[in-house]
């Protein structure tokens, strides 16, 4: 039989908790050179929480409540406490918050300061910094197979962390084409707005495509009324009023 390789990660037994369940955080990232590394992180994301309420599990439990112990949100949507967003602005109910929902929440909880949540963001950026660093060589030998010129390409990336009740952050995993179709409004404002970030800084152009096609197709009527004059002004009963000799030429 075939062997999968796979990867065992210490379980986080003490999550933080929001309203007595877990949750995580998908943070966005874009390479945009490995050599020198060139690293951004979107200040914006997304908090996604599990469906049911969490408790600890004894050693060798064979317990397996999938939405008390996974936030994905591909897994929760599934359960029937699942709570959508329903709203771009209102942004810190249901079972997925925006980021700065998160701070401004824990804020108002009065155990963190806003200068205890800036420092577990230095902390957050220093994890994703040493994750992205420890797969730099590899990354780089395969790119230099592929890609002689490394500002030919970019990538984002969607990084999963979580943080435990001293809001210590945990790498859980990053993921290559992380999903950016929108599911709620609250997703297509902060997927929307950090690919606009994105291309703006990869110097692309975004542009309205309605007006676009809009565009297009007054340059497409204009194009045909152009062709149309001058079809009209070289019929054969206007040449026959040209000088021969511009004719030839024609």
């Amino acid at each position: 039989d075939q062997v999968k390789q796979g990867q065992i990660q210490k379980y986080i037994a003490n999550p933080l908790l929001l309203n007595g369940a877990k949750c995580d955080l998908r943070l966005y990232v874009v390479v945009t050179c490995y050599n020198p590394m060139r690293l951004y992180i979107y200040p914006e994301g997304l908090v996604r929480i599990s469906t049911k309420q969490y408790k600890s599990v004894k050693k060798n439990s064979a317990s397996r409540a999938r939405f008390m112990h996974l936030t994905n949100y591909s897994v929760n949507k599934h359960s029937k406490d699942f709570v959508p967003n329903t709203s771009s602005s209102d942004d810190g109910v249901g079972n997925k918050w925006s980021l700065s929902a998160l701070w401004r929440y824990l804020e108002q909880q009065g155990k963190w300061c806003k200068k205890d949540l800036d420092e577990v963001w230095v902390r957050i950026k220093d994890v994703v910094r040493k994750a992205f660093m420890t797969a730099d060589n590899t990354i780089n030998s395969y790119l230099q197979s592929v890609c002689p010129y490394p500002n030919n390409c970019y990538e984002v990336f969607g990084v999963d962390v979580m943080l435990d009740d001293k809001l210590r952050p945990w790498l859980l995993e990053i993921n290559t084409s992380p999903d950016l179709s929108p599911s709620s409004p609250m997703d297509k404002r902060i997927k929307g707005n950090m690919l606009t970030d994105l291309f703006t800084m990869l110097r692309f152009s975004v542009v309205d495509k309605k007006a676009m096609l809009k565009q297009d197709e007054a340059s497409r009527v204009n194009g045909e009324a152009r062709q149309n004059a001058y079809r009209r002004r070289t019929s054969p009963a206007v040449l026959s009023v040209i000088p021969q000799e511009l004719v030839s030429l024609v």
